[in-house]
């Protein structure tokens, strides 16, 4: 049973009892980061980002000095206006560290008013099969173009390789390389991204810009897209009803309701203290205001 209780907002975290230590009494982990995806994770899949509770739960990792990533397959607007795609909850918005859009790997956007920038981590998306797929049949109102991946429906998967090699063909008979995109299913949802870019990877660029290890990270996640950076994490919060591979992970904390509430009851859990070997803060100092 781990002696040491979790600091709370004001206090210091209590220095390791090295007679405990001597003891056996298992090693505390301090979680700094919090990686998570958006839909059916800490939101209903819907325009807006207002789940009830949900300000409260990132403020408390903030409080406690715990970085707040949130890693998602929307390729829309991310900023502080009402829109398709738009993050709406300005409270929110002040929460959220980094951004990774368009598969949760091609492109980190800040969202901070005095900071609205966006990185984009991967080459361009293909203008010629944008046209290609248009020209064999995917919906325009199934089909999501971003800077770097694009996204449509499961069903038209068949479509997408009918068009990659279309795209082919054409580039053999120039000598060009073969286009290359690598599909990652999500529910009812398939985005195409970059060879090498998927959730763990970007992560990865803002775990190391804020100098935090996957040792000291929690992530919260429910389709197989979210795989690379739950298996890497310390902890893998995944909902009641999250894919079977998820909760198999030996990391895993599966939560007793399904979607945003048992995402977040395993959270609130984990900052009260109430998860054996873990703390959320950083060891030795103060936890931030």
């Amino acid at each position: 049973m781990i002696t040491q209780s979790i600091p709370r907002i004001g206090e210091r975290p209590s220095a390791p009892d090295p007679a405990a230590d001597a003891a056996g009494a298992p090693e505390v982990r301090y979680i700094r980061a919090l990686v998570t995806d958006i839909d059916r994770t800490i939101a209903q899949q819907a325009t807006g980002v207002n789940t009830p509770g949900l300000v409260e739960v990132f403020a408390d990792f903030a409080r406690h000095g715990a970085r707040r990533i949130v890693a998602t397959g929307r390729m829309g607007k991310f900023d502080w206006s009402p829109g398709p795609g738009g993050i709406t909850n300005a409270p929110l918005l002040r929460l959220i560290d980094d951004l990774l859009l368009e598969g949760g790997g091609a492109r980190i956007h800040h969202p901070h008013p005095h900071l609205n920038w966006t990185h984009v981590l991967a080459k361009r998306h293909s203008h010629a099969l944008v046209r290609e797929l248009r020209r064999v049949g995917v919906p325009s109102r199934e089909l999501w173009i971003g800077r770097a991946a694009i996204g449509t429906m499961t069903a038209n998967h068949h479509l997408v390789l009918e068009a990659v090699n279309h795209v082919n063909a054409r580039r053999r008979r120039w000598h060009l390389r073969p286009l290359q995109v690598c599909p990652t299913f999500n529910n009812s949802t398939v985005g195409y991204l970059p060879p090498g870019v998927d959730k763990a990877t970007s992560a990865e660029r803002s775990l190391h810009k804020y100098g935090i290890d996957w040792s000291e990270v929690v992530a919260a996640g429910d389709g197989l897209n979210d795989l690379p950076m739950m298996r890497r994490a310390a902890i893998a919060i995944v909902p009641s009803n999250g894919v079977d591979v998820l909760k198999r992970l030996p990391n895993a904390i599966v939560g007793d309701k399904p979607g945003v509430e048992g995402v977040l009851d395993v959270m609130r859990r984990l900052l009260a203290g109430q998860i054996a070997g873990f703390h959320v803060g950083n060891p030795g100092r103060g936890l931030a205001g």
